[in-house]
């Protein structure tokens, strides 16, 4: 569990960065190239439990979704859920 400390802290740490409305998504892309997929990628080197590995998809998922933002339906104009 110490183990997705590090993703927790890389994750909260630029979650305010990554819900920005001033910055491109090209720029947040950039961000989590450069500093959330390191991270993950280093803790995938690990052995982790199947619990761990879906902790780590929850955070993969949460900035991708930050970045991205809500999406609306095309035909209803309706803010629709985005699913993973």
């Amino acid at each position: 569990m110490s183990r997705l400390n590090s993703v927790n802290a890389c994750y909260y740490y630029i979650q305010h960065f990554l819900s920005s409305h001033l910055l491109s998504k090209i720029i947040k892309m950039n961000v989590y190239i450069s500093i959330i997929l390191p991270v993950l990628y280093g803790c995938e080197a690990w052995s982790v439990s199947l619990r761990e590995e879906l902790m780590l998809w929850v955070y993969k998922n949460r900035a991708l979704s930050k970045i991205f933002g809500p999406k609306t339906d095309a035909l209803t104009r309706a803010w629709r859920t985005l699913h993973n």
